[in-house]
Parts: C-alpha cells; structure tokens; sequence
C-alpha cells in the first residue's frame, strides 16, 4: 500500500492550493505540519515530489505567519532542505524548495538564514558540490527582486563588491547564456538582473556590459515569450503516465506563481532602464551589436523591442 502514500499526499496538496487565499488555516492543518517534516518521510524517493509539493503549499498558504516564526518545526524545513541537496535526483525539487523559502518565509526567521547560508557558502565555493549553478542563480535572482540589490551585497558579507561581482559574473550570467531561461523563470532574472544595473553600488562599464548582454540574449533566445503566463508552446502538454520510481499525478500541475506581478512586462522595464544608460542612443546601439555580437536578425529583433518600448524612434 506504501505505493499510493505518494498520491495522498499530492492530493493534500492540491486541497492547500485551492484553498482561498488569505484565509486562516485550520487546526487540523496545522497540526499536521509537524508531521509532514518528519525524516523518514523523506526516506523514500518516491514520496519526494509530492512531499516538496506539500510543503510548498504550506509555505504558501502561511504556515510560518500561523505558527508565529517560533516553532520548533520550522527547523525541520532545514533538515528536509539537506536530505534534497544530498542528491542530484532531487535536483528540481531543491530548486522548486528553494524558491518557496525566498517567497514565502520571512528573512527574519531561523530557517531561512539557515538556508541563506548553505547558499552562500555554494556559491562562494569554487567548486559547488550541492548546488548547482543554475539553482544558485536563481535563488539571487528572487532574492534580489524581492529584498533588493543592497540585501544581495550584504549576503556575501564584503564591503565592496568583489565577491558578490564574482559570483555574477563567474556563476549567475554564465548559467543563464548556457541555458537561457523561459517563461517566469524568465521574466524573474530579467527583473533582477535590470535591480542589479541600477542597484546601490556602481558597477563599472564592464560589468554592466556583460549584465546587459546577458539580458538581451535571454530575450532574444527563441523559447523567451514576453507574456510569462503565455500558454503558447508546449509547457501546457500533459503526459498521464505511472512513475514506480517518482509517482506524481500528471494531469495536477503545480499553478503558476509569478515573483514579480507589479511588474507586467520585464522586458520593457529594462528596454527602458537601457536608455538611462546611454548618453545618446546611437553609442548604445553601436555599443550593443558590438559588444553582444547580435546578427542582424537579432538586432532586428532587439530594434523593435526598443522601439515598442517607446525608448528608440528610427
């Protein structure tokens, strides 16, 4: 019978996540938290999916408000945090963890500077072993949307910017010219890496440039779609199938929860953030196809771009 705990507890989940919005959680929720982050839950990989969804949702809906920041369960969120980056299986679910605990979880409570420390040592580390750089780049970049460029500086505990700037320019813009970033996930580095341009620290030319062109190249990737929810392509096809080794319920995606909703279009917040930084427009343009080496038909693209942003009248 152990087969179908999965399921239950992707069907718990499901419950949380159509429940309303802003409402209080009842005792019988609450109550059961506790027993959600017991480690041999864990254990087992095939309980992994439905377990981080559940989670997820708790954080979601407010458990760490209902909770008042001060039960001892919340630790838990630590531990269950370690048992994923122990395995490069549960690569997704450390990531989907990941982004939760930035969203949902107040910076002030225990387990989350716990966490933020994992993370920091990940990527000061020249050779991360539990994080990869992806994870890392993306965890700063809703860290920076949501806390600031100045909140991002003072993670890495220096005065000036070299080791938070070697991380961006070494992990974080490397990561996301290697594979470029789709949909929200997207729109999210968009946004935080434009914070970053004009956060509470100058940054020189050169690094700017390269935060610059990393943004534009995501833009112009071909699976880059300016409205985030958009359900063009194929992230909406859906597979039923029986997984013995991960069993998920296929046909119950995870809903879409945008980081940013004030911000209805990242790209033109950018577009417009690129005409601050030049004095005249044809030194930035000139600057950009010769520093992102753009082809024509890419500039072409990034052209109508600006000029649909209103920044740029050829």
């Amino acid at each position: 019978e152990g087969q179908f705990i999965p399921y239950v507890y992707q069907l718990l989940a499901l419950i949380l996540e159509f429940s309303p919005e802003g409402g209080r959680m009842s005792d019988t929720c609450t109550a059961a938290f506790p027993q959600l982050l017991k480690l041999n839950r864990w254990e087992f990989s095939r309980n992994i999916p439905s377990l981080t969804r559940l989670l997820i949702a708790y954080l979601r809906k407010g458990i760490i408000q209902t909770l008042n920041h001060q039960s001892k369960s919340l630790d838990d969120i630590v531990v269950v945090f370690h048992v994923l980056i122990q395995n490069e299986n549960y690569k997704q679910y450390t990531f989907d963890l990941l982004r939760a605990i930035v969203l949902y979880v107040p910076p002030e409570v225990r387990c989350f500077k716990e966490v933020l420390n994992v993370v920091k040592f990940e990527a000061m580390s020249s050779h991360p072993t539990r994080l990869s750089n992806e994870i890392l780049s993306h965890f700063f970049t809703l860290f920076v949307a949501k806390f600031g460029t100045k909140a991002f500086y003072d993670v890495f505990d220096c005065k000036s910017n070299d080791l938070a700037i070697n991380f961006l320019l070494y992990k974080w813009i490397p990561s996301l010219l290697s594979t470029p970033p789709t949909r929200l996930e997207a729109k999210s580095h968009i946004f935080g890496l434009t914070r970053l341009l004009f956060g509470d620290r100058a940054l020189g030319f050169d690094i700017q440039s390269e935060i610059i062109c990393c943004a534009i190249k995501i833009i112009l990737s071909p699976n880059f779609y300016r409205d985030a929810l958009s359900s063009d392509g194929d992230d909406d096809y859906v597979e039923i199938r029986y997984d013995a080794t991960y069993p998920v319920l296929h046909f119950a995606a995870m809903p879409s929860s945008d980081p940013s909703p004030d911000v209805s279009d990242a790209t033109t917040k950018l577009a417009q953030m690129l005409r601050e930084l030049s004095d005249e427009r044809h030194h930035l343009f000139t600057f950009l196809m010769e520093k992102c080496h753009l082809e024509t038909t890419s500039f072409s693209k990034l052209q109508s771009l600006l000029v649909e942003a209103g920044v740029w009248n050829p």
